[in-house]
């Protein structure tokens, strides 16, 4: 190594030691935080704790640190996401203690689109160990007939939606088997055991072809479609022959990601009245599309699905 490398490594070394150093030295407190919805009940909700210099602390028990998940995992546990810019947020529960340095922290909890973000900055140093935090209502929700949900999530187990359901407010997740998932033994055509009356998590199946398209069977009570466990290597069977097999089962057909390619068999299904509703994809303008425009696609209910490999919401 030149004599110039030798002193740039010893300068970052040097610096990196000062670094340890001042994190050592700092004095930290134990703050227990209760976050509270319109009827000053405790709920869930995501936050997000950073130090003037940006960097993240996690609640007790919880990682500030977000491993990549292995999709060989058939059920995989992820307590928070990282958003553009590395805005790392975890999910939380409302109750949960934090260890923070005594020193001014800027705090962001975010519940859903129904609550108004909450924003602040606090001196550790000049308060108490507890922080209340009082969420407000962007809009208020119909009562009847109105549910927030997703209708296309992949990986995570049931404990996990029901964490991300109590932070992200919604009443109803639909977990996707597919081909290219290793959880196929949970189907178990009902609601998860885990879930209560604000909160139902099934587990669904998306069924997928390269070119025809993916469409998510939801509510299926018999057995899965297939195949199940691997991909199709031709045009067959069609997308319309599973949808029929799933509406004879009761369940529910919306088309994925739509009108995002693969969808080449999109606009048959849509004009045999063979799908319930669409996926829309907020990257696109989908009402643009053609198929919008024709007089013989009947009337379609829109739901949302984020496609989740991993947790972005």
């Amino acid at each position: 190594m030149q004599p110039g490398g030798r002193l740039l490594l010893l300068i970052i070394c040097l610096h990196y030691i000062l670094f340890l150093n001042l994190n050592a030295q700092k004095s930290f407190t134990s703050i227990q935080v209760k976050i509270f919805d319109e009827k000053n009940e405790i709920t869930g909700a995501r936050v997000r704790f950073t130090d003037l210099e940006g960097k993240f602390y996690a609640p007790v028990g919880a990682r500030a640190d977000f491993p990549i998940i292995n999709t060989t995992v058939p059920q995989s546990k992820e307590e928070g996401l990282i958003l553009d810019n590395d805005r790392k947020f975890n999910y939380s529960t409302g109750d949960f203690k934090i260890l923070l340095p005594q020193e001014k922290i800027t705090l962001e909890v975010v519940k859903g689109f129904r609550y108004t973000i909450y924003q602040d900055t606090i001196d550790i140093s000049q308060m108490s160990s507890f922080l209340e935090i009082h969420l407000e209502e962007a809009y208020k929700q119909p009562e009847e007939n109105w549910y927030a949900g997703d209708v296309h999530v992949h990986f995570i187990d049931p404990e996990t939606a029901m964490l991300q359901m109590q932070s992200e407010d919604l009443q109803i997740c639909n977990l996707l088997i597919s081909d290219f998932t290793v959880d196929h033994d949970r189907f178990r055509g009902s609601i998860e055991p885990i879930s209560d009356k604000e909160h139902l998590i099934y587990y669904g199946q998306e069924y997928r072809e390269d070119r025809l398209g993916h469409i998510n069977l939801l509510n299926i009570k018999s057995k899965l479609i297939e195949p199940a466990a691997s991909p199709r290597r031709q045009h067959y069977p069609l997308n319309i022959q599973a949808s029929d097999a799933v509406h004879q089962d009761n369940g529910h057909v919306s088309w994925a990601h739509f009108a995002a390619w693969p969808g080449l068999e999109g606009p048959l299904g849509l004009v045999l009245k063979k799908i319930d509703a669409v996926e829309l994809l907020c990257t696109i303008d989908p009402f643009q599309e053609p198929i919008f425009a024709s007089d013989v696609v009947p009337a379609l209910p829109v739901n949302s699905g984020l496609d989740l490999y991993y947790r972005l919401l």
